[in-house]
């Protein structure tokens, strides 16, 4: 962090709240991506995205310097929300009658619904930049929680399978949190494709993994691999061409390789 952020009381009040803001805003994105292993309703990421990262950035954004808004990165990531925005003008009402509720379909005819939703996604890229920028540590700092989490994520959900589904023919495993195949076998297939970036580039850096982290990311790469292949979706072969890609592009030799993919088919044979 900051070193003037270890030293609150040498600072003016407005700069000892916006530290605290700061806080606040890291802590909250840190949560929203952990949410996706955490929470079983889509409302209570929702709710950490409004009071942790949306009230906290609105609060700070007049302190802003005006070069934050020049970010190049920050306008670039916006063109394709913008563009899905400005897109749904030219929606054909047949088409939206026929794919949406009557809810719905209110809600997809109304602009400010979609306004609010570009002003969500602006925010959320805006307080990204704000804490990258200020906190060099955050990015591998929320990296490695979500390889924590998602591992005693991925071990909690296999289990509930193999207490519940297993027995049952054509058993599919939902993940605890999601309570969906496909999404877990996305969230499962991140967390995988986190484990052997860890693997291959360190957990810490520039500084090499010890024989037990190795061990431990490797457990929480088959465990995840486990859980993807149980819910027996297309991320399966996602998942092992992605594998594939980073294998043969890593510092692996050739019987790391090979144990990998051999494990990885026992599995997938186990799985179907």
């Amino acid at each position: 962090m900051n070193m003037n952020d270890n030293l609150p009381a040498l600072l003016p009040l407005k700069e000892r709240v916006n530290i605290v803001f700061y806080r606040v805003i890291y802590f909250g994105l840190i949560l929203f991506y952990l949410g996706i292993y955490i929470f079983s309703d889509g409302g209570d990421i929702t709710r950490v995205y409004y009071i942790l990262i949306l009230l906290p950035m609105l609060l700070l954004v007049f302190s802003f310097e005006k070069d934050y808004f020049k970010d190049k990165y920050l306008w670039l990531l916006m063109l394709l929300p913008t563009y899905l925005f400005i897109s749904f003008f030219w929606l054909q009402e047949s088409f939206i009658q026929e794919n949406f509720s009557e809810q719905q379909e209110y809600l997809i005819k109304t602009p400010i619904f979609h306004f609010k939703k570009l002003f969500y996604i602006l925010f959320f890229l805006l307080a990204m930049i704000l804490i990258c920028k200020r906190y060099q540590s955050f990015s591998r700092r929320l990296l490695q929680s979500l390889f924590v989490v998602g591992f005693i994520s991925a071990l909690i959900s296999l289990l509930c399978f193999f207490l519940n589904e297993c027995g049952t023919p054509g058993g599919r495993l939902q993940g605890f949190s999601v309570q969906d195949i496909n999404k877990a076998g996305v969230i499962y297939t991140l967390h995988m494709c986190l484990c052997l970036f860890f693997i291959v580039y360190g957990f810490h850096g520039k500084r090499k993994n010890s024989a037990w982290l190795n061990t431990v990311l490797a457990l929480g790469f088959l465990t995840s691999c486990t859980a993807v292949l149980f819910t027996k979706t297309d991320a399966t072969w996602t998942m092992f061409f992605l594998m594939l890609l980073i294998a043969l592009n890593s510092r692996w030799d050739k019987k790391s390789v090979a144990m990998i993919f051999s494990t990885c088919a026992f599995l997938l044979i186990l799985a179907y």
